[in-house]
């Protein structure tokens, strides 16, 4: 077995998690994607003190949010979605990961290791890789220049748009002065510049629209 899916599996034991539910994590991509996240960021906090694997989920649930997905069998249409110029394949696992790389001392070539544990190199390589190393923010690179080059990919920009929404979350902030009022407007920027570029909210009321008309 894979030497991160071991230690992975060993902390969600430590977790109290059964055995069938660490397979149900093992049996897809969006499950790797959440026992990754959740062991690579252990012991993070963010503010008010909450654990920080709640801000990936945060974000994936805001993806679901903005292409209507729910517990539903039949809520999406994905080939309706491309046709609207939305992006599926990937997303969710992406949201959970986002940080990961940038945040933790889990590589991208460790991620890569635990989809192909499982046979999903061709789905990494193809959905995951790309967009993760944009969305990975290098120290030396100015947060102006790091959103540009998210916006060079439609994935990454879902995600960075997902990840930010939650950012701006202010019942999340443990107080509201001057330079998280500032973080708040740059965040805002950023969300504004890469919807511009790629009419994300636009999109989504369009082809949740179009999916509506679709069933009735």
């Amino acid at each position: 077995m894979n030497a991160l899916l071991e230690k992975i599996h060993e902390y969600l034991k430590d977790k109290d998690y059964t055995q069938e539910e660490i397979e149900g994590f093992d049996a897809s991509s969006v499950g790797l994607a959440t026992e990754i996240a959740m062991y690579a960021h252990r012991g993070q906090k963010r503010d008010r003190d909450e654990d920080y694997i709640c801000h990936p989920y945060a974000a994936m649930q805001n993806y679901r949010v903005l292409v209507g997905i729910t517990d539903s069998y039949d809520c999406i249409n994905v080939d309706m979605m491309y046709e609207h110029g939305l992006v599926y394949d990937g997303i969710q696992e992406l949201c959970l990961l986002h940080d990961v790389v940038e945040d933790t001392d889990v590589t991208l070539e460790d991620i890569k290791g635990v989809f192909d544990e499982f046979g999903l190199n061709s789905f990494f390589e193809a959905h995951i890789r790309h967009p993760l190393t944009i969305l990975t923010h290098k120290e030396d690179v100015p947060y102006e220049k790091y959103i540009e080059n998210v916006a060079s990919s439609l994935s990454a920009s879902i995600v960075k748009m997902m990840d930010l929404t939650d950012n701006m979350n202010m019942l999340l902030l443990d107080e509201l002065n001057e330079y998280t009022f500032d973080r708040q407007l740059k965040y805002l920027g950023a969300f504004k510049f890469l919807n511009d570029i790629h009419q994300i909210i636009e999109k989504s009321r369009a082809y949740k629209k179009a999916f509506a008309e679709n069933r009735t």
